[in-house]
């Protein structure tokens, strides 16, 4: 019931449906879905592409499996307010150990929402070098001033290579039911849900009969997810700023990440 709710929800937002039967994985929360994402894809020595400043699950995680984190800088541009993707050290950072890129958007924690340019660039480093994507959303329905969350997987020749992992944390104010999914290509599930049941066997059933409800919300509930978040940004953003703090505004998820430096 859950996955076909989940396939609905994609296809509704993206035009994207995944196979409830066979590309869908509940799984316990986002960062076992991504843990358990990292064991199906990956051998100890792989390298995974990780964007900073970052969560810590993501180099904690590929520490845990042996795995090479090849980091990659966004960079503030205090001028224009908004935080770069360099494209020529993102495509330098790859190598023959690479297996695949950890793409989080909205970000944590500079609320970078990454362009629908910024994704055709990173669908076509996969393509070219043949490696795969893995795509953390779940700040998904958090953006602001006319931002917009593109959906990689969606993009030409990424269906079959592109892991999408989300949740209901952030979406239904629910951190701690621990209910997510992992979208992936028909070829990897049986693995993914291997590995699932050993760590985990599943998700809690009663929580799950509540994610269904979540996942069929209206549009008007979604578009309203924000709202209390944008009110506090722009209060904080004000504060921070006027005590010295160098702040861009972040164009999506809930964090400020503000520079101290010239803070008397």
């Amino acid at each position: 019931e859950l996955r076909k709710a989940i396939s609905d929800y994609t296809n509704r937002f993206y035009g994207f449906r995944a196979d409830a039967d066979n590309e869908i994985t509940v799984v316990l929360g986002a960062t076992e879905g991504l843990s358990t994402v990292l064991n199906a894809i990956c051998s100890p020595g792989d390298g995974i592409v990780v964007f900073q400043p970052f969560h810590e699950m993501y180099p904690s995680q590929a520490n845990l499996f042996g795995l090479k984190p090849q980091y990659v800088t966004l960079r503030e541009d205090h001028k224009t307010g908004k935080w770069e993707l360099d494209r020529e050290e993102l495509a330098g950072a790859i190598d023959g150990s690479t297996r695949a890129i950890i793409l989080n958007t909205p970000h944590n924690p500079t609320g970078k929402v990454f362009t629908e340019d910024d994704l055709q660039f990173v669908a076509g480093l996969c393509r070219e070098h043949d490696i795969l994507a893995i795509t953390d959303e779940i700040y998904e329905h958090i953006v602001y001033d006319g931002h917009r969350h593109h959906f990689l997987a969606g993009l030409e020749g990424m269906k079959e290579r592109t892991f999408v992992i989300n949740s209901i944390s952030k979406t239904g104010s629910a951190t701690g039911w621990r209910i997510g999914w992992v979208l992936s290509p028909e070829a990897y599930t049986q693995r993914i849900r291997g590995i699932h049941d050993t760590m985990v066997i599943q998700a809690p059933t009663p929580l799950q009969k509540g994610s269904v409800r979540l996942l069929e919300q209206d549009d008007a509930f979604y578009g309203q997810v924000c709202d209390s978040y944008l009110k506090k940004r722009d209060i904080l953003v004000g504060g921070l700023r006027k005590v010295g703090f160098q702040v861009s505004p972040p164009e999506g998820s809930y964090y400020l990440f503000s520079n101290y430096r010239d803070v008397d």
